[in-house]
């Protein structure tokens, strides 16, 4: 990539039950070709 380009950085973090760190993602994407889409679902117990 050239200097200047914009990047889309994305960070996900997901923790267990117990509030410990489970998985920690980060990555990096051409903002002319980035599309984010998001969803969640969350069961009550």
């Amino acid at each position: 990539m050239h200097e200047g380009t914009h990047v889309v950085v994305v960070r996900s973090l997901v923790y267990l039950e117990n509030a410990q760190l489970f998985q920690y993602t980060e990555s990096r994407h051409r903002a002319d070709k980035f599309r984010f889409v998001d969803f969640a679902r969350r069961d009550h117990m």
